[in-house]
């Protein structure tokens, strides 16, 4: 079994990547039992009578800005509580250790990342294709959804739906507490499939996660995602509104245009007030390379230019949004902490240069 090194804080658990498997723990002591993906979904209320008994993990490292922080108190010790292993557990290669090995998509594919709200757990699955909605305190399905292919990115839970993208082209919207689809949005702008790492995938699939926020001049709900892998072939962001999955706007035009900020939206996006900055998948947050647009429109701002949150202070040096832990102007490094800023990121690039040398705070 894999461990791939993430610790989702959610709720009043603690939910823990492996592989295939999913461990709950709790500060309270009790017997674990095995639960299976073959187990009964169990309907009911995706928040259930009792009251959460804790802060939720909505989105990928909590927030659209991957703060990483939640204000739940936790006491340890933890003691397992329950396990969820999922149907492809099988099929999870063993983990080496070798951070640039076990990176690939072929190790990644058998993750599953999750996101909590309420008293329900949702995960995501490469392999599969599906994303599941557990009870949080036993571990047994409530329902799940399977998409054309595979789903890449942890969902995101907002206002009682839950979103998310798949490698079959479309974004989906579901009914937390039912699974049932609300809306789907074609992102895909044709029916074409080719094979990927021996699976079937749209030529256009959607590899980003969805950011949910209020637009600020409206104050409309706006799901923000990319869509493509080969700008050549041509790839999107988009703006949908998030109830009906009514367009908004959508960028077509950047693509393979900007020479080295050609688009190729693939991992999470990292989203201020007025700008989306998108992670390139051959570049990813790297090398001072900003591929960001104004959420107003969606139009192409290099730097992000004008942009009072932007992470590299406007001129284009490196930083890296998805790197420790940011709580009150303070970025956490493991056992280092610094101000915000990209003047006192770690480097990346070689290995080794991401051990932070920072004086701790």
């Amino acid at each position: 079994m894999r461990k791939t090194r993430c610790f989702n804080m959610s709720f009043w658990n603690c939910a823990v990547r492996f592989g295939c498997a999913l461990f709950c723990l709790a500060a309270v002591s009790t017997q674990a039992e095995d639960l299976h993906a073959e187990a009964k979904p169990q309907g009911g209320d995706w928040r259930a009578e009792s009251k959460p008994q804790g802060g939720d993990w909505p989105a990928f490292r909590h927030d659209r800005k991957r703060s990483s922080v939640t204000d739940e108190k936790v006491a340890p010790p933890l003691d397992r509580i329950w396990i969820f292993r999922s149907q492809s557990a099988r099929l999870a290669p063993k983990f080496t250790g070798n951070l640039y090995a076990d990176v690939t998509p072929e190790h990644n594919r058998t993750t599953l990342p999750v996101t909590a709200a309420g008293n329900s757990l949702f995960f995501t699955s490469q392999s599969e294709g599906r994303l599941v909605c557990l009870d949080a305190a036993t571990g047994k399905i409530r329902w799940q959804f399977v998409a054309g292919a595979g789903i890449q990115r942890a969902a995101t839970i907002a206002g009682g739906r839950v979103y998310t993208g798949s490698d079959d082209g479309y974004a989906y919207c579901l009914d937390a507490a039912t699974g049932a689809v609300v809306w789907k949005h074609k992102a895909a702008p044709a029916d074409r499939w080719f094979f990927s790492y021996g699976r079937m995938v749209s030529a256009w699939p959607v590899r980003t996660d969805i950011v949910i926020d209020p637009d600020a001049d409206s104050g409309r709900l706006t799901a923000y995602f990319g869509a493509g892998i080969f700008p050549h072939d041509g790839t999107f962001l988009y703006a949908v509104d998030a109830k009906t999955g009514e367009l908004v706007w959508r960028n077509d035009v950047t693509c393979e245009t900007n020479f080295r900020y050609s688009l190729s939206p693939n991992g999470h996006l990292y989203v201020t007030g007025n700008h989306i900055y998108v992670p390139m998948d051959f570049k990813s947050f790297r090398w001072g390379i900003f591929n960001a647009y104004r959420r107003k429109d969606g139009s192409h701002n290099n730097w992000g230019g004008g942009d009072p949150e932007n992470p590299g202070n406007n001129n284009g040096a490196d930083f890296a949004p998805l790197v420790g832990a940011q709580k009150d102007g303070i970025r956490y490094f493991g056992n280092s902490a610094a101000p915000e800023g990209p003047a006192n990121l770690p480097r990346q690039g070689t290995p080794g240069n991401n051990e932070s040398a920072l004086k701790a705070h």
